[in-house]
């Protein structure tokens, strides 16, 4: 069923009964509300998230007293309730949220800290997933508004993004600079949307293939790894090149130093999928490195 929009509060009672009924009758603990849509101060759905969040807590809550205790690493699953936020609290993509009291009425806030350039201000060129400095920006906005540190999640990616540059605008095959076809998104000319979602382990089969024409680059300014690969066109025998933005366990860890600085609830990894295709020896020992990262948060 559908959570009702319409402010009809017994259709809202039933969602919740029902939503109750089918997560205890899987054996979770919880759920996790995953609302994306654009959404200002004056609209209707601005107080009435809220609402519904709030009584669905409160359902749970009267229902499993015991269900605020949360496994990080499966937050989706084992969290009581969780809401997923987007990077920053300062309308990112028109989400103009109350998360100050989606935090107040919730279990745990997971901030997407990935999918940073859907709305690309600058230069329409290929860029970083996961930046550093949205990691700090945006855990730091939202702490600046009042939400509670022990209700926040670092959320990061195991994924990166695979872009298809404009060959007549690229400088060489090796560019660092990667330009990209503009992909409209909610008002901006330019989005993430012009490249495709790539998981770790598609994106190290690449290198393993040696389709790479770079090495691995590391870009300061977003504590960022990327990479340049090529195939040759058989229609017309010319190349096209691609650009690969991604995070590894190097990335990762300084997310999770700053995360640990702050003190906050956790952090936890979407998906943990993304790193197993063949479980060959060479994916287990990267997939391994990239669990290891994590000691730079719990220990």
């Amino acid at each position: 069923k559908i959570v009702p929009t319409d402010g009809n509060e017994t259709a809202l009672q039933e969602w919740i009964e029902s939503i109750y009924e089918l997560t205890s009758s899987n054996y979770f603990d919880g759920l996790s509300f995953d609302y994306e849509s654009p959404m200002n101060l004056t609209a209707f759905m601005y107080d009435w998230y809220t609402h519904v969040v709030n009584q669905t807590t409160l359902y749970f809550h009267s229902k499993n007293p015991y269900s605020q205790v949360c496994m990080f690493f499966l937050l989706l699953l084992f969290c009581v309730k969780t809401i997923v936020i987007s990077w920053s609290p300062y309308n990112i993509d028109g989400r103009e949220y109350d998360y100050l009291s989606l935090g107040q009425v919730s279990d745990l806030l997971y901030v997407m800290d990935y999918d940073t350039r859907s709305q690309i201000l600058d230069t329409c060129i290929a860029g970083a997933n996961s930046p550093y400095y949205t990691t700090k920006q945006g855990l730091d906005g939202y702490l600046e508004i009042g939400v509670d540190k022990n209700k926040l999640i670092l959320g990061i990616p195991f994924y990166g993004y695979n872009y298809s540059c404009e060959m007549s605008e690229m400088e060489s095959l090796i560019s660092k600079y990667c330009p990209i076809r503009f992909v409209p998104f909610r008002g901006y000319n330019c989005s993430d949307a012009a490249g495709n979602e790539k998981d770790f382990a598609d994106i190290m089969s690449i290198i393993d293939k040696q389709l790479n024409n770079t090495e691995i680059r590391w870009d300061i300014n977003t504590q960022s790894p990327f990479f340049n690969y090529m195939y040759e066109s058989f229609s017309n025998d010319t190349n096209q090149v691609f650009q690969v933005w991604f995070d590894n366990a190097t990335s990762l860890a300084k997310k999770y130093q700053y995360a640990k600085y702050l003190n906050i609830r956790g952090v936890g990894p979407f998906t943990f999928a993304s790193l197993y295709k063949t479980y060959s020896e060479i994916e287990i020992q990267r997939a391994q490195q990239i669990w290891s990262a994590f000691d730079y948060f719990f220990l």
